[in-house]
């Protein structure tokens, strides 16, 4: 469930010199910035995503994100490496770039593929108005987002990014147990 909360929020969350280079990103990736995603029913489990530096990766700068998972039992720590433009939110894995959120019309479609062979179909299915602990976010993108291995379904996962703000909400669908939602609870945004 990790994977989807990456490219989710990188917040992820998904490039990240946007945020130095050419003004307002889809998500604002800049040193210090913060996002914290709260799980609905369960009070202390969520997200942290966290903004901590650069690195020179493969060549190109980009942002370093930490991804703090807090669970009753355990808390994990993920890194992420992040790029964002007016437009997109490319993220790093084995040295290579991919899409992971983009802006559009409703009905955009594109895929990727993970490092572990996986390819994620994603739709932008809505841009519309979400309300959450941390506000009302308009304009927001609503995506939607399908893992496949081998040409069968192995989760989904719908997340809403803010342009301007970041990620506001997703909901994680194992197929397996009942859906899990994730709602913006607070953020720091420089």
């Amino acid at each position: 469930m990790r994977k989807f909360a990456v490219m989710g929020v990188m917040v992820l969350v998904f490039g990240m010199l946007g945020g130095v280079a050419w003004g307002q990103s889809l998500v604002p990736l800049k040193v210090g910035n913060w996002w914290n995603l709260e799980q609905e029913g369960m009070p202390g489990s969520g997200e942290t995503l966290r903004i901590i530096g650069f690195s020179n990766l493969f060549g190109v700068w980009l942002y370093t994100m930490e991804m703090e998972e807090r669970e009753p039992w355990d808390t994990d720590f993920e890194f992420g490496f992040f790029l964002s433009t007016a437009d997109a939110l490319y993220g790093y894995e084995g040295g290579l770039p991919f899409v992971g959120f983009k802006t559009g019309p409703v009905g955009t479609t594109w895929s990727y593929t993970e490092g572990d062979g996986s390819v994620v179909n994603c739709r932008i299915s809505a841009i519309e108005t979400v309300t959450v602990p941390a506000g009302t976010f308009t304009g927001c993108y609503h995506y939607v987002k399908e893992a496949y291995d081998g040409g069968t379904l192995q989760y989904s996962w719908e997340e809403v990014i803010h342009p301007g703000t970041g990620p506001v909400k997703w909901v994680v669908d194992t197929h397996t147990a009942s859906p899990v939602t994730y709602v913006l609870t607070d953020y720091n945004v420089k």
